[in-house]
């Protein structure tokens, strides 16, 4: 039980990468966002999760939608993450992450 305590105290290289680029992504992310005409158009909003892989060459490889609250939107977000391969910060090492994006038209 005290090993498995001990893993959660320590950061994973995820978690440090996360803390460290935060304010970054979320830049590139916002200034890249790609929101479909459609869901503009008809007024739509939501957020979506996605898991993807960051390689040491900073590519975004094996993107996933986890949870979205619009079919239209999760095909947004993966645009975006795929527009946005190569120009992420690179990690140490591969990395797989879950970032949230959301779509607001406010």
């Amino acid at each position: 039980m005290e090993k498995q305590q001990q893993k959660r105290d320590i950061e994973s290289p995820e978690d440090r990468y996360i803390n460290r680029h935060l304010a970054e992504i979320v830049q590139l992310l916002q200034e890249n966002l790609y929101y479909p005409r459609r869901a503009r158009k008809q007024g739509v909003e939501g957020k979506v999760v996605v898991k993807f892989t960051l390689t040491q060459d900073a590519e975004v490889i094996d993107s996933k939608i986890l949870s979205s609250s619009d079919e239209i939107l999760s095909r947004g977000a993966l645009r975006t993450l795929e527009n946005l391969s190569g120009e992420f910060p690179k990690p140490d090492e591969k990395l797989i992450l879950t970032v949230p994006i959301s779509y607001s038209l406010h």
